[in-house]
């Protein structure tokens, strides 16, 4: 006799289910949660700018220090200073569902995380990476040295790469980078596919 199994979701059904928990405001309100059972009141649009900023300061990067951290509360001083660090972020969607969407969740908001940096003055962390290509490179860029776009800094972030709103200029650089990747790639295959040469035998010259 058959026992009776529980269906499985499919993969479409589950991403839709990930979807509608993939909302700014389902994760702020989980945030706002965690820090008042601390003792800290934060509003909810505090904390939905600290998961942004958040975000942007690099928070989807495995090698980023769990315990870098914003300040929600920069301007009331009314107030004890409260702050998230990236561990509480993770801890956050993990409890919404929605562990290691972190990165998915930053290309859905891309638009609106680089237009709150701009606001806050935050670039992407990728302007000194871009910064050094463009002015040892400026032939793949096909730009003037001069013109390299820092007002454009609060789009350069990982997560942008496919975003249609990020400006042409980053997406330049983007590709600027690829292409120098691709090209040390190949040279570094090059390099280690070569076989070192033997030295040819020596004649016995001995009597």
């Amino acid at each position: 006799m058959q026992k009776n199994r529980p269906p499985q979701s499919s993969p479409i059904f589950t991403d839709t289910i990930n979807e509608q928990k993939l909302q700014i405001e389902t994760v702020s309100d989980k945030v706002v949660n965690m820090l008042k059972k601390k003792g800290h009141e934060v509003s909810q649009e505090q904390a939905a700018t600290g998961i942004f900023l958040l975000v942007q300061k690099g928070a989807c990067l495995k090698s980023i220090d769990p315990n870098f951290k914003v300040i929600l509360n920069p301007q009331d001083l009314t107030q004890k200073e409260v702050s998230l660090s990236v561990a509480q972020l993770l801890e956050a969607f993990k409890k919404c569902g929605l562990a290691g969407k972190l990165r998915q969740f930053a290309r859905k908001y891309a638009t609106d995380i680089a237009n709150l940096s701009e606001a806050y003055n935050v670039p992407g962390i990728l302007l000194l990476k871009y910064k050094k290509i463009h002015f040892t490179d400026e032939e793949t860029l096909e730009t003037e040295k001069s013109n390299f776009p820092e007002d454009k800094a609060h789009w350069m972030s990982d997560f942008q790469f496919n975003n249609p709103d990020c400006p042409r200029e980053v997406q330049l650089l983007e590709s600027a980078a690829k292409a120098i990747a691709l090209s040390n790639s190949s040279k570094m295959s090059k390099k280690a596919g070569k076989k070192p040469s033997r030295p040819g035998k020596q004649k016995n010259t001995g009597k």
